[in-house]
């Protein structure tokens, strides 16, 4: 039963990075941070529009391993964007007028930062560090 909890969970989290990609990719992220970008910037606009597609693909397909074997560092590399992007969005709120996809990046922050509570609250294991204590699984997801 954990096991699919687990799993559900990180199928889920596929949403996130999508989510992401299509605010860079429609343009949407530069209204966010309010940048005039000139036009000779262009070429670099290109290429992180680019290569937020290849991050895209590359987090979805480490969520649906994890989808398929949940491991001890899944919840590590769910935390890490799930605070980025909570932050960039108080930060893109705090500094000017509301945005309307400013919830965008809070929402896949949150999916994100659900799905490493889900995942630590379901299998309190710290991998090479040894299970947490008290768990009494040992490490193990049954």
């Amino acid at each position: 039963m954990k096991q699919s909890v687990i799993r559900i969970a990180y199928v889920l989290a596929v949403a996130a990075p999508l989510a992401m990609g299509w605010l860079v990719v429609s343009g949407q992220i530069w209204s966010l941070m309010r940048l005039k970008l000139p036009p000779s910037f262009q070429v670099f606009v290109t290429i992180i529009t680019v290569m937020s597609g290849v991050l895209v693909a590359a987090m979805g397909a480490v969520f649906l391993y994890l989808a398929y074997r949940p491991r001890w560092w899944g919840k590590i590399i769910c935390l890490f964007p799930a605070v980025s992007w909570l932050g960039f969005s108080v930060m893109s709120g705090a500094m000017g007028p509301p945005n309307p996809v400013r919830w965008v990046p809070a929402a896949a922050g949150a999916l994100l930062l659900l799905v490493a509570s889900v995942h630590h609250l379901t299998d309190r294991s710290l991998g090479p560090f040894g299970p947490a204590k008290g768990s009494g699984t040992g490490g193990k997801v049954s």
